[in-house]
């Protein structure tokens, strides 16, 4: 479990990158973008961590919530903790 936690953490960390540039600025200075850390990318990037056969996505949270979390301007997120159960 383990090795699983620490592979999530380095996809969480590459997910955290795109999460927090993936609009320009000058699109966010306009109003029309905003960066967040997407619930359902947070999710899929679980999927997708070697040795995740399955997980409960109604189960899922992200700071103990189910939905996006927007990023402000600077800002950049981590990863604080995970918790997996087999």
């Amino acid at each position: 479990m383990d090795t699983i936690i620490e592979r999530f953490k380095r996809r969480l960390d590459e997910y955290w990158l795109f999460a927090a540039t993936q609009y320009e600025l000058r699109d966010i200075q306009a109003g029309v973008a905003q960066n967040a850390v997407k619930y359902v990318l947070v999710g899929a990037t679980l999927a997708k961590t070697p040795g995740v056969l399955n997980y409960d996505y109604s189960s899922l949270r992200i700071n103990g919530g189910t939905a996006d979390i927007p990023i402000g301007l600077g800002e950049f997120p981590v990863t604080a903790g995970v918790n997996l159960n087999a």
